[in-house]
């Protein structure tokens, strides 16, 4: 078990290396800063992946895409929503003045739109969340499938949170239609049988639920990729929380709090998905153990 993490730790810091020498070969481009950013990000090298956007800023001071990754960052840092709001105030200022490229494509509305409501989420203002993710133009979400899913599945959780049971359910069988068009459309990619998971998962429908997570973890696993594969672990842990199986969601949790991976203990305390286990002794046993590392 020491080798195999000891060989894994060789990995990261071989691939940090690679990447630091790429960005030295192009210190005027940004996305080999933004590729090495990810790499100190996945480590929880909080600091690093901080020096490494503020560089990317300099070069790219306008760039959606840093903003973006500076804001996930704080979130993921330190709980921290500040930043997000104050990009998506101003993108939404700069959008009233008429400032904004005209080529913007609905593709971006859709994802500032869906950061809005999800933002509001995160600070658990779900009647304010549920009006951002409204006005939304249907065309720009139509534009990518993924985000309409996405969106259909934030409304649904922001329904039950408000106890509208009803509504939360419709919004949840459009997220599984789409989801299911996906897996149709790409029956080999993990993060759309992901996707179905959750979308069952909130309908109730556990094995099947279960087994679509399970699916992506098999086409992604992480031994084959160290960047996605957690990402589609965490769906999983997602996937057994909603369906009650609360001991197997810790497990994969804390998991991925003990490697490189996006998930960290300041989002699990801020994410409403996880209120369903606040008073779980084993849930703050494993936020205190993580918690004490960083």
């Amino acid at each position: 078990m020491i080798g195999a993490v000891q060989r894994r730790q060789g990995k990261w810091q071989e691939s940090t290396a690679n990447l630091e020498k790429a960005v030295s070969l192009n210190p005027n481009h940004t996305w080999p800063l933004q590729n090495l950013f990810f790499n100190y990000q996945m480590q929880r090298e909080f600091e690093a992946a901080s020096r490494v956007i503020e560089r990317g800023l300099a070069i790219d001071p306008k760039s959606f895409s840093l903003w973006e990754l500076k804001a996930r960052l704080a979130i993921n840092a330190r709980g921290d929503l500040t930043i997000a709001e104050k990009g998506l105030a101003e993108f939404e200022r700069a959008r009233a003045r008429g400032e904004l490229p005209k080529n913007l494509v609905p593709e971006t509305v859709a994802k500032f739109g869906l950061g809005k409501a999800y933002v509001l989420m995160l600070r658990r203002r779900y009647p304010e969340a549920l009006e951002a993710l409204r006005q939304i133009p249907q065309e720009a979400l139509n534009s990518l499938p993924e985000d309409f899913c996405e969106g259909s599945l934030l409304e649904g959780a922001l329904h039950e949170k408000m106890g509208q049971a009803a509504e939360a359910r419709v919004a949840f069988l459009k997220a599984k239609e789409l989801a299911e068009a996906a897996v149709q459309e790409a029956p080999n990619e993990a993060s759309r049988h992901a996707r179905l998971g959750r979308a069952l998962a909130y309908l109730g429908e556990k094995e099947a639920a279960i087994a679509e997570a399970k699916r992506g973890t098999e086409l992604l696993p992480e031994s084959s990729d160290a960047f996605s594969g957690p990402g589609i672990t965490q769906t999983l842990a997602e996937v057994y929380l909603v369906t009650g199986e609360n001991a197997k969601a810790i497990e994969l949790m804390d998991g991925l709090l003990s490697r490189p991976a996006d998930l960290t203990v300041a989002f699990l305390k801020l994410d409403p998905t996880w209120d369903r286990l606040r008073d779980d002794p084993e849930f703050q046993k494993v936020l205190a153990k993580h918690e004490s590392k960083t």
